[in-house]
């Protein structure tokens, strides 16, 4: 009995495997060669690829420099990433592209797990499909800075929770470890958003679909300590090392530049609401289908109701979480003076928040096709 338990395991972990290649290895080996052959963009993937590179040659793992200065606008991850790879393959382009190009398919890789288990292969694929490719997310994924990174593991902490949460009256531990683990890595990809978007998009979701409860079987123990060894340790070091940079990074570089105004490209509170429309108008033909697939079955694209509409209250939950996701992210990056909408064409540069909020609001329509 237990051979077989284990065959039919593995023979499930085979399945999942071949299709998760089958999806993503065309899209691979596309941005691979989009990575090889475009040239590196001035300023970001230019500064940033330096970094890493220097990183590599100088041996000294703690401290971010350009030109021998220390740089500490980010966290190091990126950097850390880069110089591994720089180690393995040389300095080249396409080398230090790799680290955004992972994270996107390890973003690809967990939205179609997600909806595989909750609404079946053939949501799944159509979601990955839509996400891989929407003209963010090609650019994203071989462009050199630290969106992508952060992008993929608030979007995988988000997941994570969720899935953990729509497991049952009580979370899924092992789920919600792997949550507390994402958002560590996206503090150490880009600062605090890395936890404070999570929170906000779950403590909304939580409170919408009142789960309040379950906070409090989650393994808080365990994943806070998951957490701060992801974290602490470089942040402490570095402090250590160069006294304020505390205050620099997330004074200056974090709190400073959502709440000032002197930081450039100032745009109008409604600008990333027009561009998400903008976006989503690049996705019509799938909406329509989808769209019109529901029409078909003479069921809501949209209810809250699971009895009414035959779906399943996880993944209605889900779907909630969805919308939310989309809103909570596109009210947050509206409040901040310094805007950018990014990514209108191949060549053009992204900076900051542009890439997080793209990448987020079309995960987050993704998942919403969940039926």
């Amino acid at each position: 009995m237990l051979f077989r338990s284990t065959l039919v395991a593995m023979n499930r972990v085979v399945s999942f495997v071949r299709a998760a290649l089958a999806l993503c290895l065309p899209w691979l080996l596309l941005v691979l060669v989009l990575a090889a052959v475009r040239p590196m963009a001035i300023p970001d993937e230019g500064r940033y690829g330096e970094i890493g590179r220097w990183m590599w040659l100088s041996g000294d793992w703690l401290t971010p420099r350009l030109d021998g200065i220390p740089f500490f606008h980010k966290p190091p991850l990126l950097y850390w990433l880069e110089a591994v790879s720089v180690g393995a393959f040389g300095a080249q382009g396409w080398a230090v592209r790799l680290a955004p190009l992972l994270h996107a398919v390890l973003m690809l890789i967990g939205l179609y797990t997600v909806t595989r288990h909750w609404a079946g292969e053939v949501v799944a694929r159509r979601a990955a499909l839509m996400l891989g490719s929407s003209l963010a997310f090609l650019v994203g994924g071989q462009y050199v800075n630290h969106d992508m990174l952060v992008a993929c593991w608030i979007s995988l902490a988000i997941l994570c929770f969720g899935w953990s949460f729509a497991s049952g009256e009580v979370p899924h531990a092992g789920w919600a470890r792997a949550g507390f683990v994402a958002c560590g890595l996206g503090i150490l990809s880009k600062g605090l958003i890395g936890l404070a978007l999570p929170g906000l998009v779950l403590l909304l979701w939580i409170g919408w679909t009142r789960q309040w409860r379950k906070i409090l079987h989650l393994p808080w123990i365990s994943g806070l300590v998951l957490w701060a060894l992801i974290t602490v340790p470089w942040f402490v070091l570095a402090e250590r090392h160069h006294p304020g940079m505390l205050s620099y990074l997330f004074g200056t570089h974090q709190f400073g530049r959502f709440t000032a105004t002197t930081f450039n490209n100032a745009r109008p509170w409604w600008f990333y609401g027009v561009a998400v429309l903008v976006l989503w108008g690049m996705w019509l033909p799938w909406t329509l289908v989808a769209g019109w697939q529901a029409w078909r079955r003479q069921s809501p694209v949209v209810t809250l109701d699971s009895s009414a509409s035959g779906t399943s209250a996880p993944v209605v939950q889900l779907r909630a979480l969805a919308w939310i996701w989309v809103l909570a992210i596109l009210g947050f990056f509206s409040i901040p003076n310094s805007k950018l909408l990014g990514y209108a064409l191949p060549v053009v540069r992204s900076e900051e928040h542009t890439s997080e909020l793209q990448s987020h609001s079309f995960i987050s329509y993704a998942v919403f096709c969940l039926k």
